[in-house]
Formats: C-alpha cells, structure tokens, sequence
C-alpha cells in the first residue's frame, strides 16, 4: 500500500485574472489556484518505471492536474517561485495515448529562466527532481 510521505509542504498559487472582454463573454473572475508539489519516489527508488504503477502512485497522491492546468501554469508562468525551478513537474492527467503508448507532458525550467512543454515516454521513468503537480483545494 501507498502511502503519502509527511514533509514540508511545497505550495504556490497563482492568480488567475481575465481580461475585461473575458469577464463580459464568459463571466469569468479573478481566481486564484493554489499547486502543490509531491514528491514521486519513495525514498529507497532512485528511478521509476512501471506505466501501471504510474497510475496508482498519481492516484494515492491526489494528483488530478491535467491539460487544462499545465496550460495555466504555462500562461502565468511568471508567478511561478523560483524555488520550483530546480523540479520537472508532472501533471499525470496530461498525457498523450496513442498506438505507440503513453507518453506525459511535463513542464520543466529551461537555462534560459522559461518554462517549457515536454514529451516524454513513460516506460522511461522518473528521476528524484520530479514532483507530481497537486491541485489544493483551499
């Protein structure tokens, strides 16, 4: 059985704010979205590869981010801290399927100080500087 681990909680939010044109076709208001990063790996894996086992951790620790929060983070990504930075992020619910298999989008820091979209294949793994995105409902 999965467990969820105790540590510091690792949370940003980001302010969400439609444009006047928005507020009047949609009726949309200012949002805030509170993220929270979760650690992957328990603390004796250094890598993780199982697509099933993929799917029951992401499950057991409430990660439901998906498209529609991988593109937020995108758009406001400069209210994103800098201490997340150093963390690919994953939003479980954002990945490809196709007849060649699974593939997840990540979001990950470039050099350059953006965030980018990225595709990798699920069989590959993850490393100990991926965390699972979380939305907190607050």
């Amino acid at each position: 059985m999965l467990t969820e681990k105790k540590s510091v909680s690792q949370r940003f939010t980001i302010r969400l704010r439609p444009t006047l044109f928005q507020r009047w076709i949609r009726r949309l208001k200012d949002e805030e979205l509170t993220f929270e990063l979760v650690e992957f790996l328990e603390s004796d894996e250094s890598m993780f590869l199982s697509e099933e086992e993929f799917a029951k951790r992401a499950i057991a620790r409430g990660a439901q981010t998906d498209e529609h929060h991988l593109n937020l983070l995108l758009v406001h990504q400069e209210q994103i801290p800098t201490w997340v930075r150093s963390f690919g992020l994953i939003l479980p619910r954002a990945t490809l399927w196709d007849q060649m298999g699974p593939r997840l989008k990540t979001l990950c820091c470039g050099s350059n100080g953006r965030w980018g979209q990225y595709i990798s294949w699920v069989e590959t793994g993850f490393s100990r500087h991926e965390r699972l995105v979380r939305l907190c409902s607050e």
